[in-house]
Order: structure tokens, then C-alpha cells, then sequence
């Protein structure tokens, strides 16, 4: 069940991310609630399960890039596993700490999409990066917490399992 849970949210999210979120655009640049979903997620669950979602969020984000196939997929999959061994570390159920890791999880993260798109003679406009850790920072206040209690019910709770 947690299975299908998350892979109906990342599709819900990819199409909010690319529908309705470029409405509120401030420079024409936006927030991503994908990201900060598998960050918030990451956190709370911690390595394998940020494994995977990093991955998978990736490669939704990924079909909608456009340039540089992979450099989200590969990326998310990085700064999640990142996110939850820093999560291991904090108290989970106090939204500040989770809420600075997503600032600077966005920050690092589209830091490396400029450079890795900058050595492949890609141009884009470094304040865009403004824009999208101040959104996905004010994301991840309004919903680290409802991520939180979904974590804490109990189809959530039950391991993955590859059979």
C-alpha cells in the first residue's frame, strides 16, 4: 500500500509542480512541492527509503526538465540520502530543523544543476535559485508536518518488500 501511497503522490505532485505552480511564478521561476516532499519524506524515514524516492521523484522531475536527462534523478537521489542521515541525527517531530534542511537541500541542489548545466554550455538565470529555495522553504513549513503524520500511520509503517 505504501507503495502505491507514494508513487499516486508523486504523480500528483509532478502535475501540480508543472500545472498549477507556475501560476504563482515570481520572475518566472517556482517552487517544486516534489522536492520538498521527498526531502520532508527523506528525513522522516531515513536512507533506503530516501534511496528510493530520491530516484523515483528524480526521474518524474526528469521528464519534464527537458535538458540534461538524469541530473534530477541523479541529484535527488544524492541529496535525500544526504537529508536522511542528517534526519537521523534531529528530533523529527519539531518542523525548524526539517524546515532548514530543506532550504538547504534546495540550495545545494540547484547550485549543482547551474554548475552541471553551465559545463554543458546551458544557460539559466542564477536568481531563479532565489526564488525556488524561498518556495520550497515556505513549502516545507506549511507541510513538513501533514508529511510527518502521514509517515506515522500504519500502512506507512509496513517495510517494503521485493518479492
Amino acid at each position: 500500500m505504501k507503495r502505491v501511497v507514494l508513487f499516486l503522490i508523486g504523480i500528483i505532485l509532478v502535475i501540480i509542480d508543472n500545472s498549477i505552480l507556475p501560476l504563482f511564478s515570481v520572475g518566472g521561476s517556482w517552487g517544486s512541492l516534489l522536492f520538498t516532499f521527498a526531502i520532508c519524506y527523506s528525513i522522516i524515514t531515513g536512507p533506503w527509503e530516501a534511496l528510493w524516492i530520491g530516484v523515483y521523484f528524480g526521474i518524474l522531475q526528469d521528464i519534464f526538465f527537458g535538458t540534461g536527462f538524469g541530473v534530477n534523478c541523479l541529484l535527488n537521489m544524492l541529496i535525500c540520502l544526504g537529508a536522511a542521515k542528517v534526519g537521523e541525527t534531529i528530533f523529527k517531530n519539531r518542523k525548524t530543523v526539517p524546515v532548514m534542511i530543506v532550504l538547504g537541500a534546495t540550495v545545494v541542489k540547484y547550485i549543482l544543476i547551474y554548475v552541471i548545466l553551465y559545463l554543458l554550455h546551458v544557460k539559466i538565470d542564477v536568481e531563479n535559485i532565489i526564488v525556488m529555495t524561498l518556495m520550497n522553504t515556505l513549502f516545507g513549513f506549511i507541510f513538513y508536518k501533514k508529511i510527518y503524520k502521514l509517515t506515522e500511520t500504519r500502512f506507512m509503517k509496513i517495510p517494503w518488500k521485493f518479492n
